[in-house]
């Protein structure tokens, strides 16, 4: 392996002390170094290859401008892509790096807030007690993370369902069920769903959710739509688009007609609602913009930009054909006229 070139290694080449190569390297004002030492320690440095120590850097202004964004342990969906795309690009265009972690179950050797020892922490969920801890015993006093119910819906956790429900009882629909993912990773989300999902059907006065786990495949899908059916429920709140479309897919396999007979709404407003057939209601929160807002909060801590104002989530639906109003109950037929003679 190569070995690392070093300021004294500019130094021996050009003659010059190690001091004034840092002071040259880092732009120290108020020095009196020449023109002409100034250009050949700066030649010498990118002929040689030097690149400067992270460490050493940040040990001498008193911060990395690194950023790590600890992402939970979910699918790369859609929405969160757009999310982060913004998040990151914002930091960039400050002078901050963006670097990103996956929160698993098994700890790390070392934990990569130590190793990039990083100015702030975000994550879009709320710390756990370990981590908690773990952070009070560095430096990193600048954490971006919801801490209460009110934090998650407004980092757009839940709030998309709660505008899924709104949309099938204002359809008529008064027997629901929530179709829950059924990749283990994202079982803590889709418990926050569904409880926000529960709540707001008790709102509008309907009864209790029926709450099923939906396979990806549309073939395995067709057990949990019959749990579905088999409840007279006729709309379902899906976690995610991926779901919707696994239980539309499994409509089509049991004969069960879609919105004739089941109205079924997504969340995020994926490419993929413009793709199966019939092309799926979503609900969808402006993930670049929620990016934005966690961009400004970050930067609030890290500079001195006022703190952004607390803006409630907005919430959009994208109608398509996959939802529809309740279809009346039929009415009985009327009593045969009685008999005169009888």
């Amino acid at each position: 392996m190569a070995r690392r070139i070093t300021a004294r290694d500019i130094a021996d080449e050009v003659g010059v002390s190690r001091a004034t190569v840092g002071f040259v390297l880092n732009r120290t004002p108020g020095q009196s170094i020449s023109p002409d030492v100034q250009d050949r320690v700066r030649a010498t440095a990118e002929r040689l290859g030097y690149r400067p120590h992270r460490g050493a850097q940040t040990l001498a202004r008193g911060a990395s401008h690194v950023v790590l964004y600890r992402l939970p342990d979910w699918p790369m969906g859609h929405a969160m892509r757009l999310h982060l795309a913004e998040f990151t690009r914002l930091l960039g265009e400050a002078g901050y790096a963006v670097v990103t972690e996956t929160i698993t179950a098994a700890p790390a050797v070392r934990p990569l807030w130590e190793v990039v020892d990083p100015d702030a922490v975000v994550q879009p969920v709320p710390l756990s007690e370990e981590e908690s801890r773990a952070l009070a015993t560095l430096t990193i006093t600048r954490v971006v993370a919801p801490t209460a119910a009110v934090d998650e819906a407004a980092y757009g956790l839940v709030e998309g369902t709660r505008h899924q429900v709104r949309h099938l009882t204002g359809l008529g629909h008064r027997r629901l069920a929530f179709a829950r993912p059924g990749d283990p990773r994202l079982a803590g989300l889709a418990g926050l769903r569904a409880t926000a999902a529960q709540q707001e059907a008790r709102d509008a006065g309907c009864g209790e959710l029926v709450v099923v786990d939906t396979p990806a495949s549309a073939t395995e899908a067709v057990a949990a739509l019959a749990e579905v059916t088999d409840a007279g429920a006729t709309g379902v709140v899906a976690y995610d688009d991926d779901v919707a479309a696994a239980l539309i897919g499994a409509a089509a396999l049991a004969g069960v007609a879609v919105p004739a007979e089941l109205s079924v709404v997504g969340h995020d407003n994926a490419p993929l609602c413009d793709l199966v057939v019939p092309a799926l209601t979503s609900v969808w929160i402006d993930h670049r913009d929620l990016g934005r807002r966690t961009a400004e909060a970050v930067l609030s801590l890290l500079t001195d930009r006022d703190a952004p104002t607390r803006e409630p989530i907005v919430t959009h639906l994208a109608e398509r054909c996959s939802t529809a109003p309740m279809p009346p109950k039929p009415s009985s037929p009327p009593a045969p006229p009685r008999d005169a003679g009888a």
